[in-house]
């Protein structure tokens, strides 16, 4: 989990200063199976492992611009881990449309959506929520 997050934080940063591309050298199966569902989802365009697996490249999208900000928040930590039972993650998606949960499946342990979840009938651990942010010049909206 704490390579996980090392991740998310360079991730955010490097979309803060607007980075093509961010190199890490830490990282597990959790945190390769988050990258892969970045990449389907479009929050980032691809990445690459070197060929002794020591180091891995993450290519971000080229088309950021101040009209539109992505963030990734923890939700699960190394100390404190969040599950959610499939009820209760109808009802998260019932108050809370302000962004997408990725969750870590605890019957086949595979990365889905929360959106995927629900369609699935599943719970899991709680990882990430994916924000996206509209600015406007007048004032800034959650899509």
């Amino acid at each position: 989990m704490l390579t996980l997050l090392q991740t998310i934080n360079s991730l955010n940063n490097a979309i803060l200063l607007s980075k093509t591309q961010i190199k890490i050298t830490k990282f597990n199966n959790l945190t390769l199976k988050v990258l892969l569902t970045l990449q389907r989802l479009n929050y980032i365009d691809s990445f690459l492992l070197n060929n002794v697996h020591t180091q891995c490249t993450i290519f971000l999208s080229k088309k950021q611009n101040t009209v539109f900000f992505q963030q990734i928040q923890s939700v699960s930590t190394p100390h404190k881990f969040i599950y959610i039972t499939y009820s209760d993650l109808v009802k998260l998606k019932t108050f809370d449309c302000s962004g997408e949960y990725l969750i870590s499946s605890t019957h086949n342990k595979i990365i889905m959506t929360s959106d995927e979840a629900i369609r699935h009938h599943t719970g899991g651990l709680v990882l990430l929520k994916l924000n996206f942010f509209v600015v406007t010049k007048s004032h800034i909206t959650l899509n």
